[in-house]
């Protein structure tokens, strides 16, 4: 049997913020049970891709999934949402899932030095 590791998981959207990420909780909570989900905070775009402001928030919870499974899943997602390629090119994003971390591995590293990241990990409920 596949050990239980911990997760984190970034979640953003820049267009019909509220719906996107009521969303994506929805259809995490049907693949990741033990998913829970920090407030959302609302922070400047990063870079010139986009006028938009973006609503964020992260999930943490544990899985026996590994990384290509999870991976897979949220790509998926982010489709079910809505999100496609060519919008992002054009700046929008209706939905972006990173992987954080999975056990003791981190992802997306310049993400954690970000200051709403910083402050969401503040609420880790494990």
């Amino acid at each position: 049997m596949t050990e239980n590791k911990k997760f984190i998981l970034a979640l953003g959207t820049n267009i019909n913020h509220e719906m996107n990420i009521f969303l994506a909780e929805h259809l995490l909570k049907k693949m990741l049970p033990s998913i829970v989900f920090t407030e959302s905070r609302w922070t400047e775009p990063i870079g010139p891709t986009s006028d938009n402001k973006f609503l964020n928030e992260l999930g943490f919870g544990y899985t026996s999934h590994g990384t290509a499974q999870i991976e897979r899943a949220i790509k998926h997602i982010e489709r079910e949402c809505g999100s496609i390629k060519a919008e992002r090119s054009k700046g929008i994003v209706t939905m972006d899932i990173d992987i954080l971390l999975i056990g003791e591995t981190r992802f997306h590293h310049k993400d954690w030095d970000r200051s709403y990241i910083k402050e969401l990990l503040k609420n880790d409920p494990y």
